[in-house]
């Protein structure tokens, strides 16, 4: 019967067989009818989160893509392939922060029986930083990985169950919360272009959004710096998307949900005379990434950022909250010409 009880499992997902480690539900906890075990213990998730830390470590001494996607998978393995092709081409190139590990300050296990499933682990280091993640494990025989990566809003609060009790995940089309998951990250992209503007504006919590801000002011500085050589002779466009990774939800105790989803965000330098080029001056990182120091087409660069939102539920007054941000440059490349 043992060994009928771990087939199928891998080392990270055993249970700990130590008297007194799993604490039982109290009375006033309620487990809806139906709902699976957590997918791992707090002390589980710590050591997985240990394991990845070191074996991410390894592959970012060793600037190996391959070994960093034992360990990371969607959009955290994506920033760290494009980190590792810039700092194999330019030896000023800072790598990525260490994925964290360590105690943690939030955790919340999804709640189910099978697979795939996740979990979501809050991380902070000594100087009080937090760091986001959604783990997920694709199957029985696979190991977890980091597939969300973001910093942690100073002052976010989370409504999360008890690791005990654990969480479901949100269908990507669930009419239940406030907007869909799968339609998080478009809308938010429409509020990076349009500002007030946007027809979603007023679903989204401006006063507690500190990515929105920098956003706009990256934009305008670009924007300054490139009219002052290049305003007669080219152009500037800025263009977000909703980005290509499936968003990973989980509900809170008000029925809301956290919703980790990607934005592109889409960077285009062309000229407007036949007879200029854009010059990269001294962009040292588009031009590492894009091969040359000047184009008669232009540059696109885009950046992928992975963004954390509490959504609340349908009929809610509340507003969705961005949890946590991070930007990074995904590639950048010559315009082709049309």
């Amino acid at each position: 019967v043992g060994g009928i009880a771990l087939t199928g499992c891998s080392p990270e997902a055993w249970p700990d067989l130590q008297p007194g480690t799993t604490p039982s539900p109290t009375p006033s906890v309620i487990v809806p009818e139906g709902q699976g075990a957590p997918a791992v213990t707090r002390t589980q998730a710590e050591r997985i989160l240990t394991r990845i830390s070191e074996r991410v470590s390894a592959a970012d001494k060793a600037n190996d893509p391959k070994a960093a996607a034992e360990r990371l998978t969607g959009p955290a393995l994506v920033e760290r392939e494009t980190n590792y092709r810039l700092r194999a081409k330019l030896t000023s190139a800072d790598p990525l922060p260490a994925i964290p590990s360590g105690d943690m300050t939030a955790f919340l296990p999804q709640a189910k029986n099978d697979w795939p499933r996740m979990f979501l682990a809050v991380v902070e280091d000594a100087d009080g930083v937090a760091t986001m993640m959604t783990v997920t494990q694709d199957n029985p025989w696979a190991e977890y990985k980091v597939a969300y990566i973001s910093s942690l809003r100073a002052d976010a609060s989370m409504n999360l169950a008890a690791d005990y009790v654990g969480a479901v995940a949100v269908e990507p089309n669930s009419p239940l919360l406030l907007m869909p998951p799968e339609n998080v990250a478009a809308a938010y992209a429409d509020l990076l272009d349009k500002g007030n503007k946007s027809e979603f504006a007023g679903m989204f919590d401006a006063e507690t959004d500190t990515f929105r801000p920098l956003v706009a002011k990256n934009r305008a500085t670009l924007l300054e710096n490139f009219n002052e050589t290049g305003k007669e002779t080219g152009r500037v466009s800025f263009l977000a998307e909703a980005g290509v990774s499936e968003p990973l939800s989980l509900v809170t105790l008000d029925s809301g949900a956290i919703v980790a989803v990607t934005v592109t965000e889409n960077e285009t330098i062309v000229p407007t005379d036949n007879d200029a080029v854009i010059k990269l001056g001294d962009n040292v990182v588009v031009k590492a990434l894009s091969g040359v120091s000047q184009s008669s087409t232009g540059f696109r660069t885009r950046y992928t950022d992975q963004l954390y939102f509490f959504v609340p539920a349908q009929g809610s007054n509340e507003k969705i909250q961005l949890l946590a941000s991070r930007s990074n440059v995904l590639d950048a490349k010559v315009v082709e010409k049309e």
